[in-house]
């Protein structure tokens, strides 16, 4: 999983040991990273949270859940390298600008967006999301 993301490396734990992952296409890498994101997410959240935060905090999981099930990510089309697009040229966000605009936030994602349209606020370059 460190091959998917670096940062794995602090959540070994939550890493599955017992198989070998190799993905044929990119999506499908994304995509498994978000569900062990939301799996991780979901078994450690922070103490003192108010059960509103906890509400809100699953239903964001949720949103982050269906948006990797459903492997609709932003296409790079101006890069040869793996760049990810806070939200591309087809208006498709990546994670954590779905997650703005699922919060209800949507004019800030396109702000963000505007303003830096590779994802590299927030801790979102390179697919880190912890």
């Amino acid at each position: 999983m460190l091959e998917i993301n670096a940062e794995w490396q602090h959540h070994r734990s939550a890493i599955p040991n017992d198989i070998m992952v190799e993905f044929i296409y990119d999506i499908d890498r994304i995509s498994t990273h978000l569900k062990l994101v939301v799996e991780e997410l979901r078994n450690n959240a922070p103490n003192g949270l108010s059960s509103t935060a906890l509400v809100n905090r699953m239903r964001l999981l949720d949103s982050l859940d269906y948006y990797a099930n459903r492997k609709v990510f932003p296409t790079n089309t101006y890069h040869s390298q793996r760049t990810p697009y806070f939200i591309d040229n087809y208006g498709v966000h990546c994670a954590v600008g779905y997650l703005i605009a699922k919060s209800g936030h949507q004019d800030l994602a396109n702000q963000i967006s505007q303003d830096n349209r590779l994802c590299l606020l927030f801790a979102c370059h390179n697919n880190e999301l912890f």
